[in-house]
């Protein structure tokens, strides 16, 4: 997964995507980016984002990451 996260990635800046980029994603896609913050393997990222993301990753792994906004409405009891 990060593998072919990171080369998507490298692939986006030599077609011209911006040099410091969001890495962001929803469910599984939210999985990655938590994944890629985690890891600390991405180089210039402006900030992670998570909506709905599979939340594996202890979040004491992902408190010096920043900036992280990582939305989880299942943790909510009131959102169902």
């Amino acid at each position: 997964m990060r593998a072919l996260t990171l080369g998507g990635l490298a692939q986006a800046r030599e077609q011209g995507a911006a040099e410091k980029t969001v890495i962001m994603g929803y469910c599984f896609g939210g999985a990655v980016a938590l994944e890629i913050a985690r890891s600390g393997e991405a180089d210039n990222i402006a900030a992670y984002s998570s909506f709905h993301g599979g939340l594996t990753t202890p979040m004491a792994k992902l408190t010096q990451v920043k900036p992280l906004l990582s939305l989880l409405p299942t943790a909510v009891p009131t959102v169902r």
